[in-house]
């Protein structure tokens, strides 16, 4: 009878893919992700014309492929804010508002 035979595996070096040496193509896709928030932002609010910021928080991740954090939301927001695309409510701050 044939013993059995052991097939190796190779493993992946432990250094990462991404290499942050290529600063153009690290630049690049911290640049997409911004515009994949403002859209992602944009969507939800042209849907719905207003909406409170704890609804907006909870949807977008649904509409994004990647993680984003909280503070990277909000400063999309007030750039979109700031680009007039949206506004905040004069009563309520929390209530943003679509600009068509």
């Amino acid at each position: 009878m044939n013993a059995p035979v052991g097939v190796s595996v190779g493993r992946a070096p432990r250094c990462c893919y991404f290499s942050h040496s290529d600063d153009s193509s690290y630049e690049r896709a911290g640049f997409d992700r911004m515009y994949q928030v403002d859209a992602a932002i944009i969507r939800i609010l042209k849907a719905r014309k207003q909406t409170d910021h704890s609804t907006l928080m909870s949807e977008l991740p649904g509409q994004l492929k990647f993680n984003s954090t909280a503070t990277e939301i909000k400063e999309r927001i007030e750039t979109l804010i700031e680009r007039d695309y949206l506004k905040r409510d004069e009563t309520d701050p929390s209530i943003y508002h679509y600009l068509s």
